[in-house]
């Protein structure tokens, strides 16, 4: 039999390793291959992995006895025995009871409800996800504080007609040589991070949220702080995530399932670097929340437009243009994402199609609109700083995150750290201190051996990997079980019946969303430090890919209930850890704002969670 073969091979080889690895950490000096007579960290590490491969070899050729043991009669009687057991508890009054009452929960009033209306799911996480984002935005008092201004300065500027800020930089900043060497600056009074160009103050961050400010101010003319702008684009994102979510599900996955759709919006709108926009709600985070607002409704909308080729769909395809352009408006970092989105879209297109007539009016209605922003931004950048994709950030009035030649501001050099800050840095645990989570400032002590920092990477602001701050991320790898059971059948020369073929869309929707995924990450990677708030970039379209891996999981375990069950209940529980994580570690965000707004409360919580009543 090809497995057994093939089984057995892989044993051998496993055997020989693991003494191989044995014999070479245990007798490295004598073997003049370590200077060092006793032995060190890498020694033991390849002992260990020695011991591992021989354990794995012992037990696949102990496996062999073991089903040969199963065929005997004795485990047959042994087996039967057992079952007739399990049948006689199944009988009991308490296995009744149980059994009667789920019947009873599944049939009662609000359970048909739910199953009649599942959209309920949806509104139910976008109620929740927007409660207590404002609860955590205005730090438990249902009452804004003052904070920053900085699309408020801007807006106002436009509304003057200008497109630099109105305030005007000190004669002294003016008059240095390098103003942007921060320590030149020492004693001058300046707006942080601001550009500086030609003696006037510009904002680097995209114009959209500034003009939509703008727009606030000539219905009722008012103070629009950044943080009302980071609540009202996280709040559009979780109700656009909300619909697509739940028309994924309905279009694609309609046997799985209507509350992931819930837990999914949560993950969307509150893991741990949603919820620090909403604790840290600046300009940066502003700019941030709208660009991914735009996206994942660009997105929204492309897939709609879609879903109806070749026959309709253009008035979805101009607004998913609409909606993308205004994403790299707000931010930039946005673009490659959008270029690979409407790339795609318009090869999907272009394939339905096949005849031109049939394509060329729907890409023409995405990519007008893509075109129009692409000419509207670069016109900006022009007037501003005489150049179609300056944008002003080398201009920025900051500190060490800016070194002195720009260009070393993006490096391949600084893949690895910012990789390993985004998915896999982990947070610190003190059970001894509220909130018992954190996401420290990042310090020299605090990287990994193999990873050999460049000499401008700034790494000082807390960051927390994604996989480790939203552990429900690690379902994305389930659609790997599809390879796995195609290989398994082969080595045991099984035939397996064709499943029912997926919807011809669903392939492109997950080449869309993991490559805007790798498109965004990979922006983020090359660049010169990394965030918490960065991550928040790569949060929504993770969710989405996520959800779609997970209802894929469950198509695929839909023939063996026990394994679907035990799925659900693994997706249940990373995604309340997941949850639970974010709300407690952005009780500690930079600054300490919640504490800082409303010390009382923030007290009785950690008490109460303390346990000092």
């Amino acid at each position: 039999m090809r497995f057994n073969r093939i089984k057995g091979a892989i044993e051998t080889l496993l055997a020989f390793l693991g003494v191989g690895m044995l014999l070479v950490a245990v007798y490295a000096y004598e073997l003049k291959l370590d200077n060092n007579p006793t032995m060190g960290s890498q020694r033991k590490l390849l002992a260990l992995l020695g011991f591992c491969c021989l354990v794995l070899a012992v037990v696949g050729m102990a496996s062999n006895r073991i089903r040969a043991l199963g065929r005997t009669d004795a485990f047959r009687r042994l087996e039967d025995r057992f079952e007739q057991a399990v049948e006689r508890m199944r009988q009991t009054s308490v296995w009744t009871w149980l059994r009667s009452t789920w019947q009873r929960g599944r049939t009662s009033a609000l359970a048909l409800l739910i199953e009649r209306h599942p959209e309920i799911w949806a509104v139910g996480g976008v109620v929740l996800v927007v409660l207590i984002s404002f609860w955590y935005i205005t730090s438990g008092s249902w009452g804004w504080a003052s904070y920053t201004r900085y699309f408020d300065q801007l807006a106002d500027a436009f509304l003057s007609g200008s497109l630099a800020l109105l305030e005007k930089p000190s004669n002294q900043l003016v008059a240095l040589a390098n103003p942007y060497d921060y320590h030149n600056r020492a004693g001058i009074k300046y707006l942080w991070d601001a550009s500086l160009y030609h003696g006037k103050f510009y904002l680097y961050w995209g114009p959209v949220p500034a003009v939509l400010a703008a727009v606030v101010k000539l219905i009722h003319p008012v103070e629009v702080q950044d943080q009302y702008l980071v609540m009202f684009f996280l709040s559009g994102l979780t109700l656009v995530l909300a619909v697509l979510l739940y028309w994924l599900r309905q279009t694609f996955f309609p046997r799985s399932p209507a509350w992931t759709v819930l837990l999914f919006i949560l993950i969307g709108g509150l893991s741990t670097p949603m919820l620090w926009l909403i604790n840290r709600p600046s300009v940066y985070e502003a700019a941030i929340a709208g660009g991914e607002f735009f996206l994942i409704l660009g997105l929204y909308a492309a897939l709609r437009g879609m879903l109806t080729q070749p026959v309709a769909g253009w008035g979805w395809l101009i607004a998913a243009g609409l909606a993308w352009g205004a994403a790299v408006g707000c931010r930039v970092n946005d673009a490659i994402a959008v270029i690979w989105l409407a790339g795609l879209t318009c090869l999907y297109i272009i394939l339905r199609g096949k005849q031109p007539w049939k394509w060329v009016f729907p890409a023409l209605c995405l990519g007008v609109p893509l075109l129009a922003w692409a000419c509207g931004m670069g016109w900006y950048n022009l007037a501003r700083f005489g150049n179609l994709l300056e944008t002003g950030h080398r201009y920025q009035l900051t500190g060490p995150a800016l070194p002195a030649i720009y260009n070393q501001v993006v490096s391949i050099h600084y893949i690895l750290p910012n990789l390993y800050n985004s998915l896999f840095r982990p947070l610190v645990y003190s059970w001894n201190e509220f909130p018992f989570v954190f996401a420290p400032n990042i310090t020299d002590k605090m990287w990994p051996r193999f990873i050999h920092l460049p000499e401008h990477y700034y790494y000082t602001e807390p960051v927390a990997g994604i996989f480790l701050s939203i552990p429900l991320f690690w379902l994305v790898i389930l659609p790997i079980l599809g390879p796995l059971r195609a290989g398994w059948n082969w080595l045991n020369r099984r035939s397996v019946e064709q499943a029912n073929p997926a919807h011809p869309l669903l392939p492109w929707i997950y080449w869309l969303i993991a490559g805007a995924v790798l498109c965004n990450l990979g922006s983020l990677s090359i660049f010169i430090s990394s965030t918490m708030r960065y991550l928040a970039d790569v949060v929504p379209l993770m969710t989405i890919l996520t959800s779609l891996c997970v209802w894929w999981g469950l198509d695929f375990f839909r023939e063996r209930s026990g394994a679907r069950r035990l799925l659900l209940v693994v997706v249940f529980a990373l995604g309340l850890v997941s949850v639970l994580i974010a709300l407690f570690v952005n009780f500690h965000v930079s600054g300490q704002r919640f504490e800082a707004n409303n010390p009382h409360l923030y007290r009785a919580i950690a008490q109460f969670f303390m346990g000092k009543h």
